[in-house]
């Protein structure tokens, strides 16, 4: 409780919660005042009336009205309708006293008022309403004993002891006294119970408000986690590194709400920089399209997080690039202690929530890996590339080899000419694919199916038939490629296997001349045969071997 309002007592606005509560005492007295009053105030005017009191029939209406208007009206100012209700009860007892004397209500009024002033304005208004009623009974007293005034209520009174009226008025004094008394305990305990319960209701909602915060923010980061394994799975299934980059960005910056996402990536060539590899929004694809890099060793936020390897989250004014944003964090790329780039993202909220951090940090993780397995897959396949290449020169100079050898390179079944297939052959090579053309004479069609194994092109296969027969079906043509396909395979075996063939037939020629050289101990025994040996292997007619003599490291 504050310091103004830690005392009830004496104190009308102690508590705004007590005030509330008076307000509505007030309310209920006046209500109940005016639907049980009504008949009383009826039968009352009525009884005045016969009795020749005819200012008392004018008082109970007044008295009414008053009610009425101070329970419609004036309903916030506590101070004037809790006086006025007070003055109706001191009033009613004072005529109850006049009319009826000293046995009937008007002890039960005044004891009321005392009571009530105690309620509605504390203990010491309480202890003045307890003066004015024991001072008002004993001036009734006095005042019918004198014979002033001659009213049924003072005629009785006049006619007791003093001793009886003394001893009620020492009742009254003690009950009023104690009732009193007894509201300076009852107020405080009141006002601590509606402090307390205000309180405890401030701090369920408290509660309430902090839980339904936490939900909606668990639900959130639910949300945000689904989204990170969502692009997460995406990611890992991407196998170009350009199209991963660009798609990255725009997911992350439509699934977080942020108003730019950059992905800086390091190049061998330059090691001294990031490159700026994709980005979201129009004026990041601009600076993407410009080649924006950034120095590893400069000023800015995704440089210190090349520099420091380390995530830095921060409040800014704007970039250079990007003059909206408030917030900035940046997060680097590693992957066993090798940078391969900074995810750098923007927001115009004034920070970024822990939880979008470690979100963030998730997707780094995964961003890191991803690249690193390009990079490997892009060194592979450049590798097998290489492989590849290699592999066809080398084919390509043993199928020379092999052709040196052979008398005739077409082999035909029937009257299909090399001139007619020739100027198809490199047209048919280069699509890899099979095509019909029409002969020039028009009586027939021709079929040109390539032949090609393991990226290698061995040459074509050619079919021709009648013009009545049609053109080539799907059939036809599906069996020819499958055909084609097997025949150049088993070519490009037999290939293979003339060449290990004749590998093994030097290797077996070479370890015979190793075998008669290392059987002789004689120098030119052993020249002798390998001449020969060698004639013979190489096919030559002659064969010599000259030692140089004059050298002087020989």
């Amino acid at each position: 409780m504050s310091e103004q309002n830690k005392s009830i007592t004496g104190n009308l606005y102690t508590s705004d919660d007590l005030l509330v509560w008076r307000l509505k005492l007030i309310q209920m007295l006046l209500y109940a005042g005016l639907i049980v009053g009504l008949p009383t105030v009826l039968f009352g005017s009525y009884n005045a009336y016969r009795q020749n009191f005819l200012w008392l029939a004018i008082v109970f209406p007044l008295a009414y009205t008053i009610a009425l208007g101070l329970a419609f009206l004036f309903r916030k100012v506590y101070a004037t309708r809790a006086a006025v209700v007070l003055g109706l009860i001191y009033v009613l007892g004072i005529l109850d006293l006049v009319l009826y004397g000293w046995g009937e209500d008007g002890r039960v009024f005044l004891l009321a008022f005392c009571v009530l002033a105690s309620i509605l304005f504390g203990w010491r208004v309480g202890v003045f309403s307890l003066g004015i009623s024991v001072i008002t009974l004993l001036f009734f007293v006095w005042w019918a004993k004198m014979g002033l005034v001659n009213t049924p209520g003072t005629l009785l009174i006049a006619q007791m002891s003093l001793s009886k009226l003394f001893g009620q008025l020492t009742v009254f004094f003690l009950l009023a006294t104690l009732l009193v008394i007894a509201q300076n305990y009852l107020i405080p305990s009141l006002v601590n119970a509606l402090e307390q319960s205000k309180q405890l209701a401030l701090d369920l909602e408290a509660s309430r408000m902090q839980a339904q915060q936490e939900a909606e923010r668990a639900q959130q980061q639910m949300v945000h986690l689904n989204r990170a394994t969502t692009l997460s799975h995406r990611i890992a299934g991407m196998r170009d590194r350009e199209a991963l980059g660009w798609q990255l960005v725009d997911d992350i910056a439509d699934s977080f709400d942020l108003s730019q996402v950059n992905l800086f990536l390091v190049d061998a060539n330059f090691p001294d920089y990031i490159i700026l590899r994709a980005a979201s929004g129009t004026r990041g694809q601009q600076l993407v399209a410009d080649g924006l890099q950034l120095p590893i060793s400069g000023n800015s936020l995704p440089a210190k997080v090349a520099q420091s390897l380390k995530e830095i989250s921060d409040s800014v004014s704007g970039t250079p690039h990007f003059p909206e944003t408030c917030a900035e964090a940046c997060f680097p790329l590693i992957l066993r202690g090798n940078l391969l780039g900074v995810l750098d993202l923007h927001t115009v909220r004034t920070e970024f929530l822990e939880e979008d951090l470690h979100i963030a940090r998730i997707l780094s993780d995964q961003v890191a890996t991803t690249v690193d397995v390009l990079n490997l897959f892009e060194a592979y396949e450049q590798r097998a590339e290489d492989m590849r290449r290699l592999y066809t020169q080398s084919s390509i100079a043993s199928w020379g080899r092999v052709l040196e050898t052979q008398r005739n390179r077409v082999y035909t079944l029937g009257d299909i000419s090399e001139s007619g297939v020739a100027p198809f052959i490199s047209q048919v090579l280069e699509s890899k694919s099979p095509q019909s053309i029409s002969l020039e004479d028009g009586n027939g069609r021709l079929l040109i199916v390539p032949l090609i194994a393991r990226d290698l092109s061995l040459g074509v296969l050619a079919f021709s038939r009648s013009a009545g027969n049609g053109e080539w079906d799907t059939e036809t043509l599906t069996m020819a490629r499958v055909v084609a396909e097997r025949l150049a395979i088993v070519l490009d075996n037999t290939r293979l296997l003339m060449e290990s063939r004749q590998k093994a037939y030097y290797e077996e020629q070479l370890g015979h001349i190793g075998d008669i050289v290392w059987s002789n101990p004689s120098l030119d025994i052993i020249m002798e045969k390998s001449v020969n040996e060698l004639g013979r292997l190489l096919n030559a007619s002659e064969v010599a071997i000259y030692i140089n003599r004059g050298s002087s490291n020989a």
